[in-house]
């Protein structure tokens, strides 16, 4: 079974991290971003835990955001590209206090953002590529100087992405055109000798397998693309032409990524393909070893859907490390993955590296679990007026070894927290709803706050994130009817978070390519860093002599953007702005409650029986409607439902609690009722989760459930 494990959280950057990559020996990770910053990371030996710290930072090399940076295959060299149009050369320089870098050269040429920067892996060459449609490639001499040895402009549109073959002195280079160039040296001069055309939208990213033979490609369709290399004579009968390689599209996987794929990176060490995506999660994929090399199939391996809070926009495996993957995003951090496999297993053997991972990986602080937690359970699920989240956390950083589940911190699970020796109490009902104006020892709930302070002890609650959840507290509630079931369905929809920064409106701003709109461009922009929640989406060139800026932004900013295009000198400017409102998306088969319809009617006495099984009640409360007959359809809430079950046409009512008058309204209309008690319809479910939550958060975790938690009422 393949998994892949989160093994740290890197804060630090502050605004988008855009890029991330690794030096050749794979002991550095290095990132850039919006706050005009190059960082490198390592992990600090000293430490208990190897944890990865942040040991240097560049700055002062570029005006504006850094979108991408790459260390130079004898490791001495950083190049970083920005928006202002150029790259800076970092040299490490050796001194008193250790390895250093520092800015020693500004490559200048491109007229717009330089979108990425490649070494190749002889090292003798540096390719970048912009906005401007351009890919320069420059030559490294032998003194450290670099000289431009050639500007290609075979794209018709912005180029998103150049990487260079593993073996050989080939560039390819990716575009908002939708095609992939390839390009090599001739006789002195650089030619493209391959345009690879399939994808409906931009290119966003590329990355070539360990042996140059094959590439891997991501777009905007949503798609990845699998191009395989054919020699001239090749015995395949595949096409040649001028005595040169084709490359053909062997394989394209479709339907799996929701949104635009921004990012590609495919493990030498490994195989794997990893892709990093708008809908805020990673992929890891392999080619069926079993598949014909000539029309390869793409195997799902693993999705974690929550790896970042917001879009991911780079990934990169490790060389060195099998299995090991650093990602980047919106959200301003940086993680590491362990894609654990039995194919990696064997391998890591022989990587005493890995060892420090391991050790890593079962010493998890707090913060990485509550990632987890968040991650299984988004809380974005979780009902506007409940308060979930981290409730308690401990004033120091905190490892977690043991967590406790219970449906309600009680003073009795309390007490039984502190003999356990937990350091986390997962509590289903949040024990601080209600504001609290002291913690003292006169009030129980107070009290047990108190008591989690003073022994460490963090709590975190999920409550109606876990009821919305699919897979959650309602769909085990469902299970009581088993095969009888014929379809399930949320009663209400849950909507995911806005992605990018709580931006509810998007702007298509279009821009002069003239003096007055490079001005307004800069005004833009200005006023763009001035709000934080704005972002810069794109800003592309158009076929009829204008640009594009594409803005994200929060309802305060729009009369501020909408001002400084009036004040644009072309006629009418800002009756050709586009305001899109950007709606939150539904997430299906999460929300609210379940209706579930049965596959043949059942007695209401049988359904009852169902109920008690699964909840392993002795009894239960009824009421039966008026002219009540055989139960075809259920809706069901777990806890106190009324409010969800209101107004819904169903033959029964199935839920912890209701009022009197409550119960007496759905019988009249013609809905049985049958009442478990609030947390009877809820505890049950912990134990499941236990096992889902062991699974996410590795055996080195030990997860109980509380014995000593059960509902205040009995029946005597």
């Amino acid at each position: 079974m393949a998994r892949l494990d989160e093994i740290c959280k890197l804060p630090g950057h502050q605004g988008i991290v855009w890029n991330v990559g690794w030096n050749q020996e794979g002991t550095i990770l290095v990132s850039c971003g919006e706050d005009k910053t190059v960082r490198l990371w390592a992990r600090n030996i000293n430490s208990e835990n190897n944890l990865w710290v942040c040991h240097s930072i560049l700055s002062d090399g570029h005006q504006r955001t850094i979108r991408s940076v790459s260390f130079s295959p004898c490791n001495k060299l950083i190049a970083s590209a920005s928006f202002d149009g150029t790259v800076c050369i970092w040299e490490k320089k050796t001194s008193m206090k250790g390895n250093q870098y520092e800015c020693t050269a500004t490559l200048e040429g491109h007229e717009n953002e330089v979108k990425c920067v490649a070494w190749s892996a002889s090292g003798s060459f540096l390719a970048t590529c912009s906005r401007d449609k351009s890919v320069w490639i420059w030559e490294v001499g032998e003194d450290g100087d670099f000289e431009c040895a050639a500007v290609l402009s075979a794209h018709t549109q912005d180029v998103k992405k150049v990487i260079w073959h593993p073996h050989q002195d080939i560039l390819a280079s990716a575009s908002y055109d939708n095609t992939v160039r390839l390009f090599c040296e001739e006789d002195d001069d650089w030619v493209c000798f391959g345009t690879l055309k399939s994808h409906d939208s931009t290119v966003w990213s590329l990355a070539f397998d360990s042996s140059g033979k094959n590439l891997a490609t991501c777009s905007d369709d949503r798609t990845i693309k699998i191009w395989k290399e054919y020699l001239p004579g090749n015995e395949f009968g595949i096409a040649t032409s001028d005595n040169t390689p084709t490359w053909k599209c062997v394989c394209t996987l479709s339907g799996v990524h929701p949104r635009a794929i921004y990012d590609i990176s495919w493990c030498h060490q490994t195989g794997l393909i990893a892709t990093a995506s708008g809908d805020d999660a990673i992929r890891i994929f392999r080619i069926d070893p079993e598949s014909d090399p000539h029309a390869p199939t793409l195997e799902q391996l693993v999705t974690v859907p929550r790896a970042h809070e917001q879009d991911v926009n780079s990934v990169a495996w490790n060389p060195v490390i099998p299995g090991l993957l650093a990602s980047c995003s919106d959200d301003m951090h940086l993680k590491g993955f362990l894609m654990l496999t039995n194919c990696i297993r064997h391998l890591v053997r022989h990587r005493i590296q890995l060892q420090n991972y391991s050790r890593a990986m079962s010493n998890l602080t707090l913060c990485s679990v509550i990632d987890e937690l968040n991650r299984l359970a988004p809380l974005s699920l979780a009902e506007p007026w409940d308060n979930v989240g981290l409730l308690v956390e401990p004033s120091s950083s905190k490892i977690v070894k043991k967590i406790l589940l219970t449906n309600d911190l009680t003073p009795s699970v309390m007490q039984e927290a502190e003999d356990s020796s937990v350091d986390l109490i997962y509590s289903y009902h949040p024990p601080i709803f209600a504001p609290l104006k002291r913690i003292s020892a006169a009030n129980w709930k107070e009290n047990i706050i108190a008591k989690c302070l003073e022994n460490k002890i963090a709590v975190f609650s999920p409550h109606t994130a876990l009821d919305a959840l699919k897979g959650g507290v309602n769909d085990w509630l469902a299970e009581a009817f088993g095969s009888h079931v014929a379809s399930c369905e949320p009663l209400t929809t849950s909507y995911a978070a806005f992605p990018r920064r709580n931006c509810t409106h998007m702007v298509e701003i279009p821009v002069p390519f003239n003096p007055e709109g490079k001005k307004l461009v800069r005004s833009i922009l200005e006023l763009v860093a001035s709000v934080p929640e704005a972002r810069l989406e794109e800003h592309i060139s158009t076929a009829d002599g204008y640009e594009q800026m594409t803005i994200m932004a929060p309802e305060k900013a729009l009369p501020s953007l909408i001002e400084l295009v009036n004040h644009c000198s072309f006629a009418n400017a800002s009756r050709y702005v586009r305001i899109i409102r950007v709606e939150k998306p539904p997430i299906p088969g999460h929300g609210m409650g379940r209706l579930i319809r049965l596959k043949e009617p059942v007695t209401i006495s049988h359904a009852i029986e169902l109920v008690k099984s699964h909840l392993k009640l002795e009894h239960v409360r009824l009421a039966i409607a008026h002219n009540a007959k055989d139960v075809n359809t259920i809706a069901l809430c777990a806890g106190s439902g009324a409010s969800v079950l209101k107004n819904v046409k169903a033959d029964v009512f199935l839920t912890g609690e209701m009022s009197h008058h409550e119960v007496l309204d759905a019988v009249q209309r013609g809905t049985s009722v049958i009442l478990c008690e609030h947390s009877n319809t809820e505890r049950g479910f912990l134990t499941k989760w236990k096992d889902v939550l062991t699974s996410a958060l590795g055996e080195s975790i030990q997860i109980i459930v509380s014995v000593n938690d059960h509902d205040p009422l009995h029946v005597v």
